[in-house]
């Protein structure tokens, strides 16, 4: 974000743009540190209050790695009240962090209103209207790198559902009868459809199932899974090539698009482009058969943690540890690291043990 939010209403404002969906019944953690806003978490309010202490523990757990300074807290309508909840949470976290508890928020039918203040400048229980988002500069510049929220949890939830079912029995039907051996130069320029984020390149579900099958069924075997992965994101994990002959396909076909670059916050085109992906990989999961959904899931889950759009990864990954209980290794750990609050950054080797 290069836009600074210009006070309390605008951060409300943004809030849809940084989860990716409008929260309800629920309560949003800003942190904030010595680069400016800092990790967040989401939680939903439990409908009993027993449960709050539960609730804050989970929220504990995600943020007291992160380095602290300061935390606000906004609760959202659409169940029991907030406000003890955010009581509970400021607490907690406040203790085992020592960070200090910031202001407390309301938010209901586009207003907001302050029960706690630390600036001073706010009139404690008095509502105002939450700006609208042309107002707001820094929400401007997420509609202009195509960031979308989604209504409420439940449609973002929803765009991972089967939505093109003549396109899934297409795919399960060519399935039949087909070699199990894959060529690596098949499976790049299968892959390069995928993520074609240019202006004219046709939807997901709109490429050729002999395509779309060949994608799905690269994710299926780990070893090519694990390397389209450290290919998507590279030095995340520093994942070792196992099919080397495989990324050398990847590389001749697609190069290094913009969005396999890390260049920094203030690129726009980049940051486009991670969205584009994103929604690209959303529509590979949407139509693949949901039997073998745990490979497509478990890429998008990787992609969206390693891009900070964690509501989107969790989703992607209970998707797959759900198709394959118990099997769905990478993605059952991969949300055990969100749970913890680990960051990507958090998981790369130093250069001593890269070294060993």
């Amino acid at each position: 974000m290069n836009h600074k939010l210009r006070g309390l209403g605008e951060l409300v404002a943004y809030i849809p743009y940084l989860l990716g969906f409008v929260p309800r019944a629920s309560v949003v953690v800003i942190g904030s540190g010595p680069d400016g806003i800092g990790p967040v978490s989401r939680v939903d309010i439990p409908p009993d209050p027993k449960d709050d202490e539960e609730v804050a523990r989970q929220v504990v757990t995600q943020l007291r790695r992160a380095s602290l300074e300061r935390f606000d807290l906004i609760g959202y309508a659409g169940g029991r009240p907030a406000h003890p909840l955010l009581d509970r949470i400021s607490v907690r976290l406040s203790e085992t962090t020592g960070a200090e508890p910031g202001h407390h928020l309301l938010v209901d039918d586009g207003g907001w209103r302050a029960t706690r203040c630390v600036c001073g400048g706010c009139r404690l229980g008095v509502r105002s209207a939450v700006p609208s988002p042309d107002r707001v500069p820094a929400v401007a510049e997420q509609v202009l790198r195509e960031v979308h929220p989604y209504l409420d949890r439940a449609e973002l939830v929803a765009s991972l559902q089967t939505s093109r079912p003549l396109v899934v029995q297409a795919v399960r039907s060519m399935s039949r009868g087909r070699p199990d051996t894959l060529g690596e130069v098949d499976v790049a320029a299968a892959w390069a459809a995928v993520l074609d984020v240019g202006d004219d390149a046709p939807a997901v579900h709109d490429l050729p199932a002999a395509v779309l099958l060949t994608a799905m069924d690269a994710l299926r075997d780990p070893v090519r899974r694990d390397d389209i992965l450290g290919w998507l994101v590279p030095g995340t994990l520093s994942l070792p090539a196992q099919v080397p002959r495989l990324v050398t396909a990847l590389d001749d076909r697609l190069g290094l698009p913009r969005w396999r670059t890390s260049l920094g916050p203030q690129d726009h085109e980049h940051d486009t482009q991670v969205i584009r992906v994103t929604r690209r990989l959303q529509q590979l999961v949407a139509c693949t058969p949901r039997e073998w959904a745990d490979g497509t899931a478990t890429l998008l889950g990787y992609w969206c943690w390693v891009h900070g759009q964690g509501a989107l990864a969790t989703t992607a990954l209970e998707i797959a540890v759900q198709v394959r209980p118990g099997r769905a290794r990478m993605a059952a750990l991969l949300l055990q690291v969100i749970s913890h609050g680990l960051r990507p950054e958090d998981m790369r080797p130093t250069p001593r043990e890269t070294a060993s």
